[in-house]
């Protein structure tokens, strides 16, 4: 799945345990598209295109470092994660790798992006089971 926000809403519900909500966009009178908002992430950026007015709004999870860092975070507050390793490969693709030892056993769940907010998203829907 590419970053996007069909990705944000993925991990927003999968990830985060968050309920999103779907609101219809007009402009004009016309339908013009689907706007997202999470019901359990307040507004932090009042130039979002995407508020909702309950008070919502679905982070940028997959293409926002600072977004993705929530969910690195709320990977570790599961107990799956006692250590992230991010690196650059020479073709320019970024790998992130969620490490664990639950049982005594080290446990590793890796993934590709090319970004880290990316690869950070696909890692946590994989670690999560989504």
């Amino acid at each position: 799945m590419p970053a996007g926000r069909e990705m944000d809403a993925l991990v927003a519900e999968k990830v985060m345990g968050c309920t999103i909500r779907w609101y219809d966009s007009y402009e004009g009178g016309e339908e013009t598209s689907k706007v997202r908002g999470c019901g359990c992430n307040p507004i932090k950026h009042d130039t979002k295109s995407d508020r909702v007015p309950d008070g919502g709004s679905l982070a940028e999870y997959s293409t926002q470092i600072y977004d993705a860092w929530e969910v690195v975070e709320k990977v570790r507050q599961k107990g799956i994660l006692d250590h992230i390793e991010e690196r650059n490969q020479d073709d320019g693709v970024w790998v992130v790798q969620f490490c664990a030892k639950p049982n005594d056993a080290w446990w590793h769940e890796h993934a590709y992006g090319d970004t880290v907010p990316v690869a950070i998203c696909r890692a946590a829907l994989k670690a999560t089971g989504a």
